[in-house]
């Protein structure tokens, strides 16, 4: 366990160094001094326009560190993180050289700028001991020998007959003209020691097709792992040349078929991996169109491989892991690593990547206990180059001999992502692996943002932006759909309310009105009905803004005094009439973002946006993104929120969590209305 900066053994996934804002100057991260365990440790910092942190690192043990930024709300230019560490023994995954001071440019439009550096385990294991694993390993079946990890897994029952051809043939099949015969390998020809368990064998003699075999067929259950085996004999006088090999194509899909590569010798070929197709059929060919070419067969073996097995696995570590190894099979033997295994003894979920009997690189999950392919792909094997898994999240990248195979997969399943055993998988003790490695923690990880932030903008938010969202009429979706949805990230509205409508069929009451001022905002006037003031005499104008205030007033809702004029109409006259009735603010539709400024004509307020349905989210993230740019406000226009209106939930949900992840402040009428006459501090952020 870590221990740093007064937090004593925090746990894995927990942030041993809380968020910092720094507000005056520079502030360093005081140094660690004492006996430190390194692991896990991370550091996440909150910075302010033209502040910097140090971390210091000093002589820790050989880790990594991955230092990445995010910029959050309006207003900083740059924030700098220096990390420092012993040029010796410390690992950057990013390239960055250590003893170096890191400025992040920051796009103008940002106030909160997050650095954060985060420092993990790197458990690695080159298996220099030789016998059992090291302690922090399960997997009973396994051991190292001369450096290299290897298993030995349970076998089961054989599943062939007449492995041994002690007597005779029986059960083996001639296949494509081929004549199989029962061999003494002592006498005739003389070959002996097969390898088997006597000098008995299987000669297969072709009768002019490359598909000449001996054959024999197994049920083979999909899903299931097993082992093929057998010793084969190529003599060098065939005409062909090597031409003995062993089949499994109807068990292991893309298998092919497996020859060996020399002459006038007994070697072993081995093919396993999980079985894909419930077919059978195990092939001792002769792969010549020479009639008379010979192969010769002993021990033939088919076997299931006792799953759980296969695994060795390191415990405690982060469900977000970089992993590796290097492998080296000189047969058909399945063999990687295995990510995200729930239960050691019984698995019944876990993502593993490797090399199939097929010679391609495989990515498969496993849940509950059903496999499904994710990744098939031919690769260019090379002994000892590494296989490598990468998951982040719901995300996971296979890779091989340091390049990707296939497309990043998206894994969601609860039963899986969340799992803390990785390790190695192999099917065969003819396999070798090296170099195991696990990061506990990977680049981009570590502490979620800081939430309950809030920012103080100057009088005319002056190098700042915000997002106003502004809601129309007297409709109830709004209060049902649209107070959750801003409420959920802190934002907050304005809703121009005609008067006359709360109350009726599918509007808003007065209570729910209420509600919502309470939460933070504004009910403001929108007249007492659709009527074009415009169109109206300037008393008459007054007396409908009039009697709206009086409604408003008379139920405590205090945004009375801000007007947006009915279907956006307006002129002198009505400007006029606003400011005989005592209102303080009109807003128009007329398009444009807010600029305030001294001089600023609050009766002539702009939208950027009245939203339709046919508004895309793009669409809506580009206002957002040209208010950051310009350092302005966007002004939303918004009538109903609801499958067919003018925006729906779902699209509401994901523009308002854009904009807090950003950490842009939501402010209503009256923060704008504040904002001319000095600063205001609004919440900022999720």
């Amino acid at each position: 366990m870590s221990k740093a900066f007064g937090e004593q053994n925090p746990t894995e996934g927990e942030t041993a160094v809380s968020w910092q804002t720094f507000t005056n100057g520079s502030a360093v991260i005081p140094d660690v001094v004492g006996d430190v365990d390194w692991g896990k440790l991370k550091l996440d910092l909150l910075g302010q326009e033209g502040r910097s942190a140090v971390y210091d690192l000093g002589a820790a043990a050989t880790r990594k560190f991955t230092l990445t930024e995010n910029r959050y709300g309006s207003g900083a230019e740059s924030a700098t993180i220096q990390i420092r560490g012993d040029t010796s023994s410390f690992l950057q995954d990013d390239g960055l050289p250590a003893w170096e001071t890191y400025t992040t440019p920051v796009s103008k439009g940002y106030r909160y700028v997050q650095a954060r550096a985060i420092v993990y385990d790197e458990f690695t294991d080159g298996f220099g001991i030789n016998g059992a694993l090291g302690a922090e390993w399960t997997g009973s079946t396994w051991a190292v020998s001369g450096g290299k990890a290897i298993n030995t897994p349970t076998l089961g029952v054989e599943r062939l007959s007449n492995v041994e051809f002690t007597t005779n043939a029986d059960g083996w099949g001639a296949g494509d003209g081929s004549t199989i015969t029962r061999r003494d390998y002592a006498t005739a020809p003389n070959i002996d020691p097969t390898g088997g368990a006597d000098e008995y064998g299987l000669e297969v003699a072709t009768g002019g097709s490359v598909g000449s075999q001996g054959t024999q067929n197994i049920t083979s259950v999909v899903g299931q792992w097993y082992r093929i085996f057998t010793r084969v004999y190529t003599p060098s006088a065939n005409t062909f040349g090597t031409s003995g090999g062993l089949g499994a194509g109807n068990i292991f899909s893309n298998d092919g078929f497996y020859r060996v590569d020399s002459e006038d010798s007994w070697l072993s070929l081995i093919s396993s991996g999980r079985s894909t197709l419930a077919a059978n059929g195990i092939i001792l060919r002769c792969v010549s169109d020479q009639v008379g070419d010979l192969a010769h067969f002993d021990a033939v073996s088919a076997k299931q491989v006792y799953m759980p097995d296969m695994f060795a696995v390191v415990g405690n570590c982060s469900p977000n892991v970089d992993v590796s190894v290097k492998i080296t099979r000189p047969n058909r033997a399945a063999a990687g690593i295995v990510v995200c295994l729930d239960n050691p003894a019984a698995p019944i979920n876990y993502i593993i990547g490797y090399i199939a009997p097929s010679g391609n690189a495989v990515l498969d999950k496993y849940v509950n206990g059903t496999y499904t392919n994710l990744i098939d792909t031919g690769v260019s094997y090379v002994a000892n180059a590494a296989i490598r898994i990468v998951k982040s999240g719901t995300s996971v990248d296979l890779y091989y001999n340091g390049a990707q195979v296939g497309a990043t997969q998206t894994i969601s399943d609860a039963s899986i992502i969340n799992n803390t055993h990785h390790g190695i998988m192999s099917t065969d003790p003819t396999v070798t692996m090296d170099d195991f490695s696990v990061d506990k923690k990977i680049s981009g990880l570590g502490a979620a943002p800081p939430t309950g932030l809030s920012v103080t903008m100057p009088q005319y938010l002056t190098g700042y932006s915000a997002v106003m969202f502004t809601f129309d009429d007297a409709n109830d979706v709004i209060y049902d759909n649209a107070l959750s949805i801003l409420t959920a990230k802190r934002g907050v509205g304005t809703y121009y309310v005609r008067t006359n409508d709360v109350g009726g069929g599918g509007k808003v009451t007065w209570a729910e009105l209420v509600t919502m001022q309470t939460a933070g905002w504004v009910i403001a006037n929108h007249s007492i009905d659709d009527t074009n003031l415009a169109s109206l005499s300037e008393e008459d104008a007054v007396t409908y803004i009039d009697t709206a205030e009086a409604a408003l007033n008379a139920q405590g809702l205090t945004g009375h005094h801000h007007l947006a004029y009915p279907g956006g109409q307006y002129n002198g006259t009505v400007i006029s009439a606003a400011n005989t009735a005592g209102m303080i603010t009109g807003r128009t539709i007329d398009g444009g973002n807010i600029d305030l400024e001294a001089g600023f004509n609050l009766f002539t307020i702009k939208m950027t946006r009245g939203f339709v349905s046919t508004d895309t989210m793009e669409t809506m993230k580009n206002d957002v993104n040209k208010a950051l740019t310009d350092k302005t406000v966007c002004l939303f226009v918004i009538h109903t929120v609801n499958a067919g209106g003018n925006i729906t939930p779902a699209d509401l949900t994901e523009l308002v969590d854009y904009i807090a992840d950003r950490y842009i402040p939501m402010i209503t009428i009256v923060d704008l209305y504040n904002a001319m006459s000095g600063e205001i501090t609004v919440p900022a952020g999720p």
